[in-house]
């Protein structure tokens, strides 16, 4: 079995009659059983904003960015031999400038985004004169065991400066 979703266990024992035992009604289960995906960290453009909302060259803005786990799981950090531990996953916010260079701004960290809810984190940052676009990048070391591994975990948003 390898789906995911809800399915149903029928255990049995002693099948072919093998073992003498007088009273066979404790020989079978029916258990329920729900395989849940994995956690899937998930940004998009929409996710990211600022403020001011049209920001001058060198002003102050402050960023958000709302990181989702559209998963069935509690995103956190899991080692190949199944422990897992209260480590955390990377958000790292960067500037691209208008030749095209990549800048690290600022990295968060968290340490555990449960199923189904959203972490927002703000950044303030002081604008470059060449910016031309920010990026937020989920999980770029890959230590969250996800269903999609980075599809959906990096966004760059365009933003429009005030002359």
């Amino acid at each position: 079995m390898n789906s995911i979703g809800k399915h149903t266990m029928h255990f049995i024992v002693d099948k072919q009659y093998t073992i003498s035992d007088n009273d066979r009604s404790n020989q079978s289960a029916i258990v329920p059983l729900k395989i849940y995906t994995n956690a899937d960290l998930s940004i998009k453009p929409e996710d990211i904003t600022w403020a001011p909302k049209e920001p001058k060259s060198g002003s102050k803005i402050n960023v958000s960015a709302d990181i989702h786990n559209i998963g069935e799981t509690d995103a956190y950090t899991v080692y190949p031999w199944g422990e897992n531990h209260s480590t955390s996953f990377d958000v790292k916010f960067l500037i691209r400038s208008s030749n095209g260079t990549e800048s690290s701004v600022t990295t968060h960290y968290v340490s555990k985004l449960p199923a189904g809810r959203t972490k927002i984190i703000h950044v303030p940052m002081v604008i470059p004169t060449n910016l031309r676009s920010i990026i937020v990048k989920v999980d770029s070391e890959n230590e969250v065991l996800e269903m999609e591994e980075s599809i959906n975990n990096i966004v760059e948003k365009p933003i429009k400066l005030k002359n």
